[in-house]
């Protein structure tokens, strides 16, 4: 298993159900720079290729504007078919939540309690 690190995730790429593992590290702040070589290195992982991702935010992370903005752009998750966000924590959720209002995401995005609930709505993704 060949996992990557960035300043602010952990990140695995199964190539076999084409899922995309990310989990934010606790007190992560996602600024600019490093969201976008955060997405670079997710870039070269998935080199393209349609996948799911699956984000374990249950460790508390910060993201700015400017890092909203950049990751609602077209083409910063390219092959990105939906993604699952699990995590009890509030402030997280709402993070999610605001990115999917406010941003409208290209993708379909959901929160849930546990990994297994995600994993679940994720693959169902996969026959959409």
């Amino acid at each position: 298993m060949n996992i990557i690190y960035t300043e602010i995730a952990e990140i695995f790429f199964d190539e076999k159900e084409s899922i995309l593992y990310i989990k934010m590290l606790e007190d992560a702040h996602m600024n600019l720079e490093n969201t976008k070589v955060h997405y670079n290195v997710i870039s070269d992982l998935t080199k393209g290729k349609k996948h799911l991702v699956l984000i374990d935010s249950t460790n508390y992370y910060t993201i700015d504007q400017e890092s909203l903005k950049y990751a609602a752009k077209p083409g910063t998750a390219e092959g990105r078919v939906a993604a699952a966000h699990f995590t009890l924590n509030m402030a997280n959720r709402l993070i999610s939540n605001f990115f999917k209002l406010f941003y409208k995401s290209q993708i379909p995005i959901q929160t849930f309690n546990t990994k297994e609930e995600a994993l679940r709505w994720l693959r169902e993704q996969k026959n959409v």
